[in-house]
C-alpha cells in the first residue's frame, strides 16, 4: 500500500466516533494581476477538497476551487541575496496566518452543517499542496540547483 493511503487509514482510525475526515488540496502559481496599472503579480492561493470526482473537477462551472487569499510578491529597491530570504519569510509568514484556522481544524477538528442541516465533527487535513518548480524552491527555503523535493544523504 502507499504510504499516503496507510497514513490517512491511521488517521481515520484516531477519529472520534461519528467524525468525518475532509482531505483539502491547496494550488498556487505566481500569476499576472494586472498588465494595465503597474504590472501588479501575486501569488493566488486556492482550496479545494480532495474528494471530490475528477470528472465534476474539471468543469469550471462547477467553482470547485475557492480563491484563499493573494499572496503578495515584494519588490526590492536594490538586489542584494538578502532578498529571495525576505520573500520566502514573507510567504511563509502570510501562509502560517492564512492557514491557521486549517491548521487547527487539523488537530482538534471543527464542527461543520451539512446541506440537510445535520452538524458534523470534521478534521481537515492538507491532503496536497499543487505548486511549480520556483515556488517549490521558494517554500521549501532551497536556491540554485538544490532540489526542492528530496533530501542529501
Amino acid at each position: 500500500m502507499p504510504l499516503t493511503v496507510l497514513l490517512h487509514s491511521k488517521c481515520i482510525a484516531f477519529l472520534c466516533l461519528g467524525a468525518t475526515l475532509l482531505d483539502t488540496i491547496l494550488f498556487s502559481n505566481k500569476t499576472q494581476i494586472s498588465a494595465m496599472t503597474g504590472h501588479w503579480q501575486a501569488h493566488p492561493l486556492l482550496i479545494s477538497l480532495a474528494n471530490l470526482d475528477m470528472d465534476f473537477c474539471m468543469k469550471a462551472s462547477h467553482q470547485v476551487f475557492v480563491l484563499l487569499v493573494l499572496l503578495p510578491i515584494p519588490k526590492f529597491i536594490a538586489a542584494t541575496k538578502i532578498c529571495s530570504v525576505l520573500e520566502a519569510c514573507l510567504i511563509h509568514k502570510c501562509l502560517n496566518l492564512i492557514l491557521e484556522p486549517l491548521k487547527t481544524a487539523a488537530r482538534i477538528g471543527i464542527m461543520i452543517i451539512d446541506p440537510a442541516g445535520n452538524s458534523c465533527y470534521c478534521f481537515m487535513l492538507l491532503a496536497s499542496y499543487f505548486i511549480d518548480t520556483p515556488e517549490s524552491a521558494l517554500l521549501a527555503s532551497v536556491a540554485g540547483k538544490t532540489s526542492s523535493v528530496t533530501m542529501a544523504s
